[in-house]
């Protein structure tokens, strides 16, 4: 065992050695030297998967089910190898429109839905707290069983633990806004962790392969097939196994891709879509390593004699039986980093779900909380503490229940329910919100019913009438059989009948409802191939849209949540993506590639459904320029007379090979660098060099882009097929043999070529330049060039190495849409704002729609006539002064108006030519009246404020001292009550004794009486002489008989006193002392004779006579009576007759007394508080409530022992004290 100091140092050295990790990899990313942006971190990270469920629960799955356990690693097993697909198609999806998480993801495709994301995130959230939990479980068990006897700080290590949780996420995941980022701290952490899990793993595993072979004796005989039977158990599954199997393999396919954390690792943190290949192979080969242990340690657990019931912590508790302390400890901290891991990327990953799914919509509804759009990153903190806190209070609240052990399947079955829609939503174009809603929405209700709601009952948290009788009481609808099908695993069950409803109302209802615009227009993306390249349109003419006012639109939606640097930073970069950087007019079209990628981005910060929602409110595009949107487009597919279906493919198949060609051409210079690498070895690496000019005379003679190599001043020294066939040429020989020299005969412009050698010389690189080229033939083509000079020692361009790309077609593509956007005017932005262009003079040169109808004209009707004209005369002066100062200052001037009621912001922006004269003013109209009015209504509430909190204040003053002095009220009339009650209690006792005193003494006085009378007729007979011996003779008998009587009924009278006494003088002192229990409740019972000879109620004493208790036998009196003056209050109804039984038995160094009464019982809301003070069912008929509560703390407070009640109506009550047979221990 160790210290708790010890353990608890330990793992704050190992959280700071992680800390500086992650810091390091920040330092090393920042430089460009990230150590994350590797395959193999990449793969590692996946690791996450095996969380402390995997550590320590493996070994427990195999002792109970065999190789069912097998199952969780062989699905994700199957899945890698999909995951160039799937992984690689989410990743594009990601990066194109900087998708955060699952629920982001499932936005984006299905319109941008807050709903849909909302429901995401309940369901995410739903299925991690129970997750999270059980880490937490597993970290506060594992350190309780090291700490062992001084484990009393686990109730200080549970806080602790989930503090540092907190802390780990917010510092390593949640420190900027922009989740998308990479976060190379957290990721070095989880790798790093994973590499300490495995290792620890195989350690363990190690060493229970060492101790199976010492106990066997040798190699020879120790791990038989025989031994591994019998101690594993591994029998063969009953009829239902391959389906159960089945059913758990499709939930670890699912859960590899779809818990939040793996999606969050696979999808968001990846860096490059290439390390999925990696991936596809390190991942498996990591399940199947840590996986190796699994069967050794249960073997070696069982074989050393720990409990199979406790098999899951056969990992940690192998070393400690054995007495390994360093291997114990390094067990302890891999399941301590497997926990970690998965609580610290779940808590990022569901931060930034609730943050921008659950808290922006409802910010957005309610204005009071607006000001926490610019306070995002701080709701995130807030938010990995709701969810780590919610985990930590879900352990506590059910502890080692059924449903902690069996988490893990269930939130693999919660997060089963995101596989249609996702699924359906990147390979299907015919899913639909509607159907998303309607598939989510049900599979979740019924892994609720089938799955969840059965684990709860099982652990006793929640009414099992659903499970047992069935929904609404329908047998058809119980949890485990519903509609009747009993022959399935309830795993298999749930997965079946989940994945039935999901997939079928998602399909049913998507093909019974329409796509809406915003999913109609995002389908290429999601179902086609997303992310391949640039969508970038052409500049375009610069005539058309003023860039400056279309920013200023798209800045103001972002500086609601960001900084106005950030915000601008944001937008800048989305220009220099767009390469309209530095420019002032653009097209329309070129425009809504900007807004696109605007939208995208902002997406990373508050997700898709709310940026999308922000920057269509922003009002960016005029209804004008929509329409004329429209048409350019409309137009385009009218002169290609193709459909909108076959222009989305068509640009996808130009886009695809665009990256194809890039993926070669990056393949190309890695295989150039190699190249030139083994030329400088060659001596060394001969063999080496020749398989690899192999290599590449393959790719070089199939690759489908031209490749060549030529000399500095263009004569060709060799040429791919793919180049002779590009520039029109049957072979490369003839290529070869025709022209001299690239740059004479085959660039079509001089200038080119030298822009090109310029380039190389300068750069040493050429990346991707367009150039035209002449063919055969004499026709021209558009060529895409990348090169690279290979320099000789002296530094000198010897060749030039390059790949030559046919991008004509995508040439003409631009060219065609640039026609069409040169027809496109750019209008007025369609802001609620009236915006009116004007000369010096006054006179309107352009007015916009909003700004006409505030006046009741058409724009038309104002274009050409003064401003002034249609203003009220007052404010048409103020106008002119105003038009004044800001031509006279050149700068903009800022007033307000009041019209009729009605006020109104006005600002006038003085436009200049270049030689810094007014050529024009901009006059933009708010209508701030209701800003006006909440202005006034705030300095009325204030006006009255102060006085209400004075006032406020006085009366919390006076509440306060009344609350102060009844309590000190009730606390006296506590204590006065519980002494009347004993006071009552031994009262009663009194009166019931003298009670039954009074019969044998009143017996006892007749007797006398009747003797005395007796006496004196004889005393008559003798003084009149007429005495006669049969007059003696009866006196005489008279005599003996009374004297019988009055002998005997003093005895019985005595008797009753000398218990009384007894049991009078135990109540009235705090003596203890050691008694014979039979003997002693024998005299409790005989003094309440009085009470039950009421009714004839029948007392069953069981008890061995020679059973000593060494206590106080004044309050266990109290306590028998309590128990039995209740039971002929509550339990027995007047006139009937009942049963009360005692049994005393001898358990170890306690005593058990079973005090059990059949009368009618304890209703089910009353159990619970019984033991209350003042607690009583006959409140107004004489009962105080503190009969049971003076039992409770005589029990557990003067004995030492424990009380429990159990009871059905109808059935009576039982009673269960459990006392220290040598007293309690003193205090």
């Amino acid at each position: 065992m160790f210290s708790p100091f010890l353990v608890l140092g330990v793992l704050a050295g190992y959280m700071g050695l992680m800390l500086l990790l992650a810091k390091w990899a920040e330092r090393s990313a920042e430089a460009g030297r990230s150590i994350t942006n590797r395959p193999l971190v990449y793969a590692l990270s996946l690791a996450t998967y095996c969380t402390s469920w995997t550590y320590y629960g493996s070994v427990g799955k195999a002792v109970v089910s065999g190789p069912l356990f097998l199952t969780i690693y062989i699905g994700p097993t199957i899945c890698a190898a999909l995951w160039w697909v799937l992984v690689r198609k989410l990743t594009r999806i990601k990066t194109s429109f900087h998708v955060t998480s699952i629920a982001d993801l499932l936005a984006a495709r299905y319109g941008k839905s807050h709903r849909v994301a909302a429901l995401a995130t309940a369901v995410a959230f739903v299925g991690s707290v129970p997750y999270v939990a059980l880490q937490i479980k597993s970290v506060t068990s594992t350190f309780s069983m090291l700490a062992g006897d001084e484990a009393e700080l686990l109730g200080v290590v549970g806080p602790l633990v989930v503090t540092v949780m907190i802390v780990y996420a917010i510092v390593l995941g949640v420190r900027r806004i922009d989740p998308t980022d990479r976060h190379p701290g957290m990721v070095a952490t989880v790798t790093a962790e994973a590499v300490l899990k495995l290792a620890a793993m195989l350690a363990v595993g190690a060493f229970a392969v060492w101790l199976l072979l010492q106990e066997a004796g040798g190699p020879a005989s120790g791990l038989t097939p025989e031994r591994l039977e019998d101690i594993l158990r591994l029998r063969r599954e009953e009829g239902g196994a391959y389906v159960l199997w089945a059913g758990y393999l499709v939930l670890s396919l699912s859960a590899i891709v779809f818990l939040p954390h793996q999606f969050h690792l696979a999808v968001v943190e990846n860096a490059d879509e290439r390390h999925i290949l990696t991936a596809s192979w390190v991942f498996p080969l990591y399940l199947l390593c840590i996986n190796l242990a699994v069967v050794p340690v249960a073997m070696a657990g069982l074989d050393t004699g720990l409990s199979p019931a406790r098999a899951d912590t056969f990992v940690l508790g192998l070393p400690l039986a054995q007495g390994n302390a360093a291997l114990a400890l390094l067990v302890f901290l891999g399941g301590f980093a497997a926990a970690m891991s998965m609580v610290m990327v779940s808590s990022v990953t569901n931060a930034v779900m609730l943050t921008n799914h659950v808290l922006l919509p409802v910010i957005s509804k309610v204005p009071a909380l607006a000001g926490l759009k610019r306070r995002l990153l701080q709701c995130r903190w807030a938010c990995v503490a709701v969810l780590v806190l919610t985990a930590y209070w879900f352990e506590r609240a059910i502890g080692d229940s059924y449903i902690l052990v069996n988490i893990g399947i269930i939130a693999f079955g919660a997060v089963l329910q995101f596989a249609p829609a996702v699924l359906g939503g990147i390979f299907w174009r015919s899913g639909t919100r509607s159907g998303a809603l309607a598939g989510l929405s049900g599979g979740f209700l019924l892994w609720m019913h089938t799955m969840l709601l059965p684990a709860l009952s099982k652990g006793g948290h929640v009414w099992s009438g659903p499970v047992s009788e069935g929904l609404f009481g329908l047998s058809f609808l119980r949890s485990e059989s519903l509609f009747g099908m009993t022959a399935l695993d309830p795993v298999a069950h749930s997965v079946f009948w989940t994945l039935l409803f999901n997939t079928g109302l998602y399909v049913l209802v998507s093909l019974n409802t329409r796509q809406s615009q915003e999913e109609i227009a995002v389908l290429p993306e999601f179902t086609g191939l997303p992310g391949l390249g640039d969508r970038r349109v052409g500049p375009g003419a610069e005539d058309e849209a003023d860039l400056s006012e279309k920013r200023a639109l798209m800045e103001r939606p972002l500086r609601e949540y960001l900084p106005r640097d950030e915000s601008r930073a944001l937008i800048d970069e989305c220009l220099q993506s767009q390469k309209l950087a530095g420019r002032t007019r653009i097209s329309l079209t070129a425009l809504a590639a900007l807004y696109g990628e605007v939208e995208r981005a902002f997406s990373g910060v508050v997700g898709a459904a709310a940026a999308h929602k922000a920057l269509s409110q922003a009002g960016v595009f005029t209804a004008e320029e929509t329409g004329a949107l429209s048409d350019v487009y409309g137009g385009m597919l009218a002169r290609l007379r193709i459909s909108p279906d076959e222009m989305a493919r068509r640009i996808d198949y130009h886009i695809e090979r665009e990256h194809l060609l890039t993926r070669h051409a990056a393949e190309l210079k890695e295989t150039l660098r190699l190249r030139d690498q083994e030329i400088v070895e060659r001596k060394r690496v001969e063999d080496a060099l020749r398989l690899a000019e192999e290599n590449y005379r393959g790719i070089f003679m199939s690759a489908p882009e031209g490749i060549f190599q030529t000399t500095l001043k263009g004569r060709i020294l060799s040429a791919n097929p793919a180049m002779a066939r590009i520039l029109g040429y049957e072979s490369p020989q003839e290529l070869m043999e025709l022209v001299g020299s690239l740059g004479d005969q085959v660039y079509a412009f001089p200038l080119a070529r030298e822009r090109v050698l310029r380039t190389l010389e300068d750069k040493g690189v050429l990346d991707g330049m367009e150039l035209a080229m002449r063919k055969k033939d004499g026709s021209l083509i558009w060529c895409s060039i990348i090169a690279r000079a290979t320099r000789d020692e002296t530094g000198r361009v010897v060749r030039i190495d390059g790949l030559l790309s046919d991008v004509t077609e995508k040439k003409r593509a631009l060219e065609e849409l640039r026609e069409s956007e040169a027809r496109i005017r750019a209008l007025f932005d369609a802001t609620s704002d009236s915006v009116i262009l004007m000369d010096p003079e006054g006179v309107v040169l352009a007015i916009n729609a909003h700004g006409a109808r505030r006046r009741g004209l058409m724009p038309e009707d104002m274009i050409g006539r003064y401003i002034y004209d249609h203003l009220p005369p007052n404010a048409a002066e103020i106008r002119r002064l105003q038009v004044r100062e800001a031509l006279r200052t050149k700068s903009p001037r800022t007033f307000e108006e009041d019209r009729q009621g009605f006020f109104y912001s006005i600002t006038i922006y003085p436009i200049l030519d270049e030689g810094g004269n007014v050529r024009q003013l901009a006059s933009f109209s708010r209508d701030i009246t209701a800003q006006r009015e909440s202005e006034a209504t705030i300095l009325r509430m204030n006006e009255s404020l102060e006085e209400r909190v004075r006032e406020r204040t006085r009366q919390l003053e006076a509440a306060n001292a009344e609350l102060t002095s009844a309590l000190e009220q009730l606390t006296r009339a506590h204590k006065q009550l519980v002494e009347s009650e004993k006071m009552a209690s031994l009262g009663g006792l009194v009166a019931g004794v003298a009670h039954e005193i009074n019969t044998p003494v009143g017996v006892g006085v007749t007797a006398a009486s009747h003797l005395e009378a007796r006496t004196q007729g004889l005393l008559a007979e003798y003084r009149s002489g007429g005495l006669k011996r049969a007059s003696l003779e009866e006196y005489l008998g008279v005599c003996d008989e009374s004297t019988r009587m009055i002998l005997s009924n003093l005895r019985r009278a005595a008797e009753l006193i000398r218990s009384f006494k007894q049991v009078a003088v135990d109540r009235s002192t705090e003596e203890r002392r050691s008694f014979k229990l039979r003997a002693y409740l024998d005299e409790v019972l005989l003094s309440l004779r009085p009470h039950l000879k009421k009714t004839e109620h029948e007392v069953v004493l069981i008890c061995d006579p020679e059973l000593t208790l060494d206590s106080y036998p004044g309050a266990l009196s109290q306590v028998v009576t309590n128990l039995v003056m209740n039971s002929l209050v509550h339990a027995f109804e007047p006139g009937v007759a009942g049963r009360i039984t005692i049994t005393a038995l001898e358990k170890g160094r306690y005593v058990l007394l079973i005090y059990a009464d059949d009368g009618a019982g304890i209703a089910p809301e009353h159990l619970d508080k019984i033991f209350e003070p003042f607690y009583t069912t006959r409140r107004g008929k004489g009962g105080t409530g503190l009969g049971l509560h003076i039992l409770y703390n005589l029990v557990t407070q003067k004995l030492g022992g424990e009380v429990r009640c159990e009871s059905q109506p109808g059935r009576g009550a039982t009673f269960t004290l459990t006392l220290p047979q040598g007293g309690p221990d003193p205090t």
